[in-house]
């Protein structure tokens, strides 16, 4: 149903009567009439007076001025009636010519000379008659004639010499005050009624029934008040009866109108609820195909289609365009979007965020002035805004609320379905890094270890895998350079590295980094051992030249293992691809290790023995595990004497592993698996303990028995000094077994000092602080700098048995001995000599001055019995017991 529009008819306007002169100007232009009729017959009387002296010289005043005046007064009256009948007279000239007439009363007063005085009563009627509405006006006349006529009958008789008395003077002027005054307040009187009366009247014509005029006087003004009060009450009464009755009828008429116009307003709200019901159903089809869309887009320029298509449903525009916004200011358009859309001025007013919506005119271009609209939606977040739907018409004012609630949902469904194709995108891509750091190492790029397994176990799928081969890589002295360099210099030598293993391989071969400084290559076109041997000389070669780390060159060799995947085929071919693939990678970093045995800076390529050594090196660190918890060590005790009388003045203690199945073992048998375990520290603080505690006991006892005490000699390795708690360890032995901290004498390697230098000086110098001395073992075998002996806190030198046999043959070998010997006494440092053997060596070790010494030749390492038995026993030569090897 569609509403009928009312038509309304057109209501004159009411007509409005042109104003008019005031009451109070009519009234003054009519006294100025009667002003002039006045000034006419004193003016005609003064000229007959004039004339009567002129004949009979009456008054002594000149006859031409008797009638001068009246002939003046004559002429300006004919002028003021002359402008008066133009209509050009205005109320204030009236008011100027009616003080003409007192002024022309006085002249003729004073030309009339001893007969001045009939002008009194002209001078009444002039003020009587001014008053006569003009009050105030009469009383300015009285005022002026009170204070002329006396002057100007004064002046004339003293010019005219007529005589004049004084009281004739004083009651003319009295007599003039007096009547003048009555006839002044009289008319005020009978005017102030009249004023009231048209006052009155005027509340009457303005509609104010209530005006009144009193009653008290019985003359006609009361009458006629009687009269207009009864008028009045009528008149209201009147008005008021018609005023209801138009108030009832315009009531039911305004109800008439209203109940018009709600009839219209019903239609067209129906009408308007009819439209809104059929737009907002289609927004909702085009929102719902919209959602449908937006969930089965897969891609940025198909959600730009859809929502196109879904926004042509219910709007109407000329252009349309989806961009994102990257956070730096750009805009990428999606699909086919309308690229004049994204201005400087709409990507502002969104990136403002000013409101959620905005709708602003487009401006012309090209000088011209252009009509039209922009329909702006952002894609907004918590986090910012993603992006921006726009749509442009080229009428002005084209989008409403409507409209505006229709882009703004599918501007949410555009920002849901971005987020989700982002999200999309950002799984992919994360799957991909992740994929990729799962398999490559982050550091150099490099495979990794999972990558190199995997790849291994393919390769060794094929049946044919005679070509295939696996490089292991350690590098030498890597720990060096991170230590004297720091960590950034070593990061930056593994990808040096990296990119020279790249450089000495083959396209085909994969580079690969298991981790720290282990490389892999993995060749997969070697079918003859030569070609792996190839590509480990180019590599060896490669690393020989010196890296050049952050302005310091260092020299980093090298160690490669080379396995074939035969061999594994050899030890067991049931094993799956995984475990053969593990067993290669095993059998070339067992290959590697002999490559280090054998000198660093080498290849060596995997023989089934090494698989069979690495298995009981396994077995023994189990065993070494198990011993350590059953007490399957011991120790000896081997004297240091003087080399002089053979007095033992010290022991050095020695550990013996009693292997249930392979007897005593020796240390060089187990004390390298140890330290490669980290067993050593457990092992080493177990030896120090129990000799401690022994030695401590015995120089109690040789105490009561008048003897030096004695110096222990126990043997530490280079992780034992590394450890943090090294220290305190060595401390806390001291104060719990009593033994003195001088009496202790460690036993180090040179190694310890070329390897992590600075860490060894530092635990160096808080045992020297403590008390406790160290010794150097096995002096010269090492590469030691003569530097380090100063540098460190070192007591003693340790000259090593194989300097000590060169003393029989002589010779430069010999030298070496006594060089050790006079190196020791320049640096104030003793020497002891070990594995002396015979008198000879004593002999010699004594005269190139070296004080003490330990050997066969005096005593062998002893279980603890039988060394309490010898070092708390007086002895008057040096003992010359033969014992096993120490």
């Amino acid at each position: 149903m569609r509403a009928t529009p009312l038509q309304f008819e057109a209501v004159p306007a009411p007509v409005v009567p042109p104003a008019g002169p005031r009451e109070e100007d009519v009234l003054l232009l009519a006294r100025h009439r009667q002003s002039v009729t006045m000034r006419w017959l004193l003016a005609s009387l003064g000229i007959v007076l004039g004339c009567a002296d002129a004949l009979f010289d009456v008054t002594p005043a000149p006859s031409a001025l008797v009638i001068g005046v009246p002939l003046a007064v004559a002429a300006l009256n004919a002028c003021a009636s002359a402008w008066q009948h133009l209509g050009r007279l205005t109320p204030t000239q009236a008011r100027l010519l009616l003080l003409i007439d007192p002024a022309a009363l006085t002249l003729m007063a004073a030309a009339g000379g001893p007969v001045g005085f009939a002008t009194l009563p002209f001078y009444v009627m002039v003020v009587g008659g001014h008053a006569l509405g003009f009050p105030e006006l009469a009383r300015v006349q009285l005022l002026v004639v009170v204070v002329l006529h006396p002057v100007a009958r004064l002046l004339s008789a003293r010019l005219l010499g007529f005589p004049l008395s004084p009281g004739a003077l004083l009651i003319e002027g009295g007599c003039l005050a007096g009547v003048g005054w009555l006839a002044t307040v009289a008319p005020a009187i009978t005017t102030a009624r009249l004023r009231r009366a048209r006052a009155a009247l005027a509340a009457l014509q303005r509609g104010d029934f209530t005006a009144r005029l009193p009653e008290r006087a019985s003359d006609d003004l009361g009458l006629l008040a009687a009269s207009f009060n009864r008028t009045a009450h009528a008149l209201g009464e009147s008005v008021a009866q018609l005023e209801t009755a138009i108030a009832q009828h315009d009531a039911e008429v305004a109800e008439h109108e209203r109940a018009k116009t709600a009839l219209r307003e019903s239609e067209a709200r129906l009408w308007i609820a009819q439209s809104e019901a059929q737009g907002t159903a289609a927004r909702m089809r085009a929102v719902a195909n919209a959602a449908a869309g937006v969930l089965a887009a897969d891609s940025l320029a198909a959600l730009h289609d859809v929502m196109r298509a879904a926004s042509r449903q219910v709007i109407a525009f000329d252009a349309f365009a989806l961009a994102l916004h990257d956070g730096t200011g750009e805009w990428a358009p999606v699909g086919a979007s309308d690229p004049e859309l994204l201005t400087e001025s709409l990507q502002r007013l969104v990136l403002e965020r000013r409101a959620a919506l905005r709708m602003v005119a487009r401006g012309g271009r090209e000088g011209r002035k252009a009509a039209g609209s922009v329909l702006l939606a952002p894609l907004t977040t918590a986090e910012g805004v993603l992006g921006v739907v726009a749509l442009r018409s080229e009428t002005d004012g084209a989008y409403s609320e409507a409209d505006v609630e229709v882009i703004e949902v599918l501007a949410n469904l555009a920002t849901t379905a971005v987020r989700n194709t982002t999200l999309v995108h950002e799984l992919r891509c994360s799957k991909e890094a992740f994929a990729h750091q799962a398999y490559h190492d982050p550091l150099t790029g490099l495979a990794n270890r999972a990558r190199m397994r995997e790849r291994l176990a393919h390769v060794l799928s094929r049946r044919d895998v005679g070509g295939v081969a696996v490089l292991m890589l350690d590098l030498d002295g890597f720990k060096r350079v991170n230590d004297s360099l720091g960590h950034a210099a070593g990061d930056q030598l593994l990808c040096e590295v990296s990119k020279r293993l790249l450089n000495a391989t083959r396209g085909c071969d994969t580079v690969v980094r298991l981790g720290g400084d282990e490389f892999a290559v993995l060749l997969e076109n070697a079918r003859m051992d030569a070609d792996a041997t190839t590509v480990a000389e180019r590599v060896l070669s490669a690393m020989r030249v010196p890296f050049q780390l952050n302005g310091a060159e260092a020299v980093v060799g090298t160690s490669i293992g080379i396995a074939r995947p035969v061999a594994v085929d050899a030890a067991d071919a049931s094993l799956g691809v995984d475990d053969r693939a593990d067993a290669l990678l095993r059998d070339a970093d067992l290959a590697m290790y002999r490559a280090k045995a054998r000198g660093k800076g080498r290849w060596a390529v995997f023989e089934p023995e090494m698989h069979a050594e690495a298995v009981a090196r396994l077995a023994m660190e189990a065993d070494l595990r198990a011993a350590l918890e059953r007490s399957e060590f011991s120790v000896l005790f081997q004297p240091i004497v003087s080399l002089d009388d053979g007095e033992p003045l010290g022991v050095e203690a020695l550990v013996r592993w009693q292997h249930p199945q392979r007897g005593t073992m020796m240390p060089s048998d187990f004390v390298p698996v140890a330290e490669e375990t980290g067993l050593i520290g457990a092992l080493g603080g177990w030896v120090l303990r129990h000799a401690s505690a022994r030695v401590a006991g015995w120089n109690t006892q040789r105490a009561g028995l008048g003897r030096p005490p004695l110096t222990l000699t126990v043997n530490v390795s280079a992780r034992q000094i590394y450890e943090p708690g090294f220290v305190d360890e060595v401390l806390g032995v001291l104060a719990q077994s009593g033994l003195q901290s001088g009496q202790l004498l460690l036993e180090i390697t040179e190694s310890v000092m070329l390897d992590r230098p600075e860490l060894a000086r530092e635990r160096f110098e808080a045992l020297r602080r403590a008390g406790v001395r160290l010794a150097v073992d096995d002096f010269g075998t090492g590469y030691s700098a003569l530097g380090y002996l100063q540098r460190f806190p070192i007591d003693t030198l340790k000259i090593d048995k194989s300097f000590v046999d060169g003393l029989r043959r002589g010779g430069s070998q010999a030298a070496l001995a006594r060089t050790i010997v006079a190196l020791g006494r320049a640096l104030s440092l003793r020497t002891i000599a070990e594995g002396i053997e015979d008198e000879d060596q004593r002999a010699a070790l004594r005269d190139a001055g070296c004080v003490y010494g330990q050997g066969f030749l005096f005593h062998g390492p002893l279980p603890a019995g039988e060394a309490e038995a010898l070092l708390l026993a007086r002895r008057d030569r040096p003992s010359r017991r033969a014992g096993n090897a120490a």
